[in-house]
């Protein structure tokens, strides 16, 4: 959808209140999104589980909730490079949004080896999680419309950044602690973690220590692709 130069100055200059910042610089900072996440001291553990590795962990605060579209679409403010720019609060919210979005074990399975393995079926995760972000956002101003398929490329590559910081932190607080321990075979105690993506998850990341860090994406994607990998 073409728009003239008009358009965008007149979208870019609407007014909102001047006390919230209109550039956002890190609009998707992951440490300030993540608020379940725990942090670690500097002491090292022993990697078979024990109690006193277990207890150098602070407890989490429990995960974001949803606070972004309550009552219908919402507006923001974009330039030209599809990335949001105010009001401060709002681009806040949705990068939280993401970050919940990102943790959906529905969409993005902590057993997918790759990004670009996110379908089940003939279904593709990274569109239906576009979908669910599109329905969230007002598009009916000509520039904003016509950013769309800018923001559908940051919007996904964000997600992909944020998937990826799961998975990191779950490997850091519920398999690095107890890598040498059954226990690691056992589900964090987060809800948003499905049991079946975890053991797989877990599988890959032993054979990924006993090959010297060169995982196996080819094994893994055969175990994940040989029953659904979704809510079993």
């Amino acid at each position: 959808m073409s728009h003239s130069l008009q358009d965008e100055v007149g979208y870019e200059e609407n007014a909102y209140d001047e006390s919230e910042t209109q550039d956002v610089d890190g609009w998707f900072n992951v440490q300030q999104d993540d608020e379940s996440e725990t942090h670690d001291t500097d002491e090292q553990d022993d990697g078979n589980g024990s109690l006193e590795a277990h207890e150098r962990t602070k407890k989490p605060r429990g995960p974001n909730q949803k606070n972004w579209a309550r009552e219908g679409r919402e507006k923001l403010l974009w330039n030209r490079f599809g990335l949001p720019k105010g009001p401060r609060l709002k681009v806040a919210r949705f990068s939280r949004f993401l970050g919940i979005l990102a943790k959906d074990f529905t969409l993005f399975p902590i057993s997918t080896p790759d990004y670009r393995n996110f379908k089940i079926g003939d279904a593709d995760n990274l569109e239906r999680a576009w979908k669910r972000v599109q329905d969230t956002i007002d598009w009916p101003d000509p520039f904003v419309a016509s950013l769309e398929g800018k923001i559908k490329r940051r919007v996904l590559s964000k997600l992909n950044e944020r998937w990826k910081h799961w998975k990191s932190q779950l490997r850091k607080k519920w398999y690095k602690p107890f890598k040498n321990s059954p226990r690691r075979f056992q589900k964090p105690d987060d809800d948003r973690v499905n049991e079946r993506q975890w053991k797989l998850f877990v599988d890959y990341m032993d054979k990924k220590k006993h090959q010297g860090g060169m995982g196996s994406h080819v094994q893994l994607h055969r175990l994940v692709n040989s029953s659904s990998p979704t809510t079993n």
